[in-house]
């Protein structure tokens, strides 16, 4: 039974109010929701130019910085954020079905230094998502050229590089051939999956804080440039290898 998806804006760490976080319900009854991180962090070349959390690993040029409300669209919410090097970038997430998401993410260079190796963690944290909570690494998967669907740790272990999108923290061995990151229900039957399309640089996940990445970059952004990237996040039942058959036609 699926009743659709429902976007609204959330919260994580009351602590933090200039986290951007979206709350989206899945379309099975008693599934709870994810969260999403939107976007977690900012990597660049000039710094952590954004980061939704305190950490005692990564320190962000601009700590505190004020609240992004999220603004109503069509079937969902977007926001745009200033920074004081005066990039300014936001996002949208709008849902296309009751099984899809669509995930936008944008980025304009208003100062008169181009910002580089832009890096962006979009995190799907899982915990209020009963079906997908557990705390393992074991039901993530991601696809490899020649082996198809593989779970993430063995995907990891194998060595295999066969693919342009790396299995870590934006960096790794580049294993999959595709931009798909999986989270499998506990019984096997339903799936969460996300994706940046070619802008995914990296797959990721992590098993004590029950999440899933598919994470992005943006392109050099000269003197009054501008990027924009698009990804999804899909759900559904049935056996992956049915979604993934699904997913090379809708391209073809």
């Amino acid at each position: 039974m699926s009743r659709g998806v429902r976007i609204e804006p959330g919260c994580w760490r009351p602590e933090g109010p200039y986290e951007q976080i979206a709350w989206v319900h899945l379309p099975w009854p008693d599934a709870g929701f994810v969260m999403l991180d939107f976007p977690e962090a900012v990597f660049s070349d000039q710094g952590l130019l954004f980061l939704s959390h305190d950490s005692a690993c990564f320190k962000q040029l601009w700590p505190n910085l004020p609240q992004a409300d999220w603004q109503p669209v069509k079937s969902g919410i977007c926001f745009e954020r200033r920074l004081p090097n005066r990039l300014v970038y936001g996002g949208s997430l709008v849902a296309a079905s009751d099984r899809r998401v669509d995930l936008r993410l944008w980025a304009r260079n208003e100062d008169e230094i181009a910002i580089g190796s832009l890096k962006l963690q979009v995190c799907v944290y899982l915990p209020k998502a009963p079906p997908l909570a557990a705390r393992t690494m074991d039901n993530k998967w991601v696809h490899v050229a020649g082996r198809g669907w593989m779970r993430y740790p063995e995907a990891l272990a194998s060595g295999l590089r066969r693919g342009r999108y790396r299995l870590g923290w934006r960096s790794g061995l580049p294993a999959a051939d595709e931009p798909l990151m999986a989270t499998e229900s506990a019984d096997g039957t339903r799936f969460v999956i996300t994706e940046w399309g070619e802008a995914t640089y990296s797959l990721v996940g992590n098993p004590d804080h029950p999440c899933m990445h598919a994470d992005p970059s943006l392109p050099e952004l000269e003197p009054g440039g501008s990027a924009e990237i698009s990804g999804r996040l899909y759900f559904h039942e049935g056996p992956l290898e049915e979604f993934y058959r699904t997913y090379k036609s809708r391209r073809s």
